[in-house]
């Protein structure tokens, strides 16, 4: 348990860090930094997954490493070798390649298809590496061929159109649910700021993730599910902090001051903890969150009796 929670920390701040090191980056202010960080992790998601003995928190913080990393690349302060291995080590926690796709695409975008499949061909080393130990010394009988016929991954009918169609508006909408607010907050900036810090570059960029991201959702049959949208969550926290930063240096009554910064923490944490509290009050094996897993649960027990 303590182990557990160990690690959970590091990867907490190693993603802290890079987040940091991305807004720095970007030239943001060490206010817009702050604010980003406040967003991000005021998440419920995260709120609830540092309590919680599961992978749940990496939906969000692996993509904020893996975009550090790839920057890092970019600007030659890393070489291949080490991106590829490291990202295919740290990825052997959660198989949540979403992000690993869109640096793929990215690479492939702007013709550097040797980067791109060298470094295809780097991450997944250390999974074959890992599942080879853990099939052949462990006699562990487990592949993820196994898991996407057991929980249903890849059941879709590939030669029906309207499945792909009904996917792609269900991926849709599941984004709008998940992100609206900062739809609605960027119209309304837009028709007085700019974002001067996002060049074409970081949009191809940010599509090709979106792409991913309803692609990940359409491989796992999890087109309706808000959580899988989380990879864009730090991109989604750098883009409403920074507007919040911004409008309030043009409000003068919401300035960005201590005060100020502690009460606009404190909204955020309060909304993140009402919205796990489940309100009214339900008794625990009577919430959603079980009624969700019920099934999955007893599919998982069955197996393990075996």
């Amino acid at each position: 348990a303590f182990s557990y929670l160990l690690i959970k920390l590091i990867i907490f701040f190693l993603s802290s860090i890079c987040l940091i090191k991305i807004c720095s980056y970007f030239k943001l202010k060490k206010e817009i930094t702050r604010i980003i960080l406040l967003i991000l992790f005021c998440n419920s998601i995260l709120i609830k997954s540092i309590t919680t003995f599961h992978t749940t928190e990496l939906q969000i913080l692996l993509p904020i490493i893996s975009t550090y990393f790839y920057i890092l690349f970019l600007e030659k302060k890393i070489n291949i070798l080490f991106f590829g291995i490291f990202l295919g080590i740290i990825f052997l926690s959660k198989t949540n390649y979403a992000i690993i796709l869109a640096i793929f695409l990215h690479l492939i975008f702007f013709k550097k298809f040797k980067e791109g499949f060298l470094f295809l061909f780097l991450f997944y080393i250390p999974t074959a590496l890992w599942t080879l130990f853990y099939q052949n010394y462990w006699n562990i009988n487990w592949s993820m061929v196994m898991e996407a016929k057991e929980y249903g991954w890849f059941s879709a009918n590939l030669l029906s159109i309207d499945f792909y169609l009904s996917s792609i508006y269900t991926c849709i909408f599941t984004f709008f649910k998940s992100y609206y607010i900062i739809l609605i907050v960027i119209f309304i900036y837009s028709m007085k700021f700019r974002f001067n810090f996002i060049s074409k570059e970081y949009i191809i960029f940010i599509l090709l993730f979106i792409l991913s991201i309803m692609i990940q959702m359409f491989v796992t049959d999890k087109t309706d599910s808000i959580y899988m949208t989380k990879d864009l969550n730090f991109i989604y926290s750098i883009i409403l902090g920074f507007m919040v930063f911004k409008i309030s240096e043009n409000i003068k009554l919401f300035l960005i001051n201590r005060k100020n910064f502690c009460i606009f923490g404190l909204i955020l944490i309060i909304n993140s903890l009402v919205s796990l509290a489940n309100f009214p009050l339900i008794h625990p094996y009577n919430q959603k969150v079980l009624e969700d897993h019920k099934k999955y649960m007893e599919t998982g027990t069955k197996k393990y009796e075996k």
